[in-house]
């Protein structure tokens, strides 16, 4: 009976010390996830603190080109007017540089915005920068090879506007992006 007796409080005792080695390794298994739960919550903080400086980041370098394609905008346009004011027609300066009639038509309408812009504010210094509504234009490749296929896209108007290397077949299309 004695022995039995032992062999009882031997199986408790191990039962019991292996309840514990149970609880200790959910006891650091829970902190392990605790600290890990810590560390992911700093590294989505920091994360999102260096994507919010990216954000800045790239709203001023986005600002800082603006400004600067609209200086050279304002060139286009002021270009643009200088061959109208040598008599040359709508069709010819679309020609000349190699856009859609309707893109010089903006451009000639951009100078005479710019310039009644600046007859209206005399006491402003003359830079004429950032009145002239600004109109893009990009050169594409076409099928033909003849590199001549511009294509102009106005800011703000989300159109885009293509003609053959002879200027005719002007074609309007939706555009979602710049």
């Amino acid at each position: 009976m004695a022995a039995r007796l032992q062999r009882s409080r031997r199986k408790t005792r191990d039962l019991r010390t292996a309840a514990r080695e149970r609880e200790k390794i959910v006891t650091a298994a829970v902190r392990d996830y605790i600290a890990a739960w810590a560390a992911i919550v700093e590294l989505q903080r920091r994360r999102d603190a260096d994507i919010d400086a990216l954000h800045r980041q790239i709203a001023e370098v986005t600002e800082r080109a603006n400004e600067r394609i609209g200086d050279h905008e304002v060139i286009q346009a002021r270009a643009a007017a200088q061959i109208h004011a040598q008599g040359h027609t709508d069709d010819d300066i679309a020609d000349l540089l190699e856009i859609t009639p309707r893109h010089a038509r903006r451009l000639l309408a951009a100078a005479r915005a710019g310039e009644r812009s600046e007859q209206d504010q005399p006491d402003e210094p003359s830079t004429g920068v950032g009145r002239v509504a600004p109109v893009r234009e990009q050169v594409t490749e076409v099928a033909d090879g003849t590199g001549r296929a511009p294509r102009a896209v106005e800011s703000g108007g989300g159109e885009e506007h293509r003609s053959g290397a002879s200027g005719e077949g002007e074609v309007d299309r939706g555009h979602s992006g710049r």
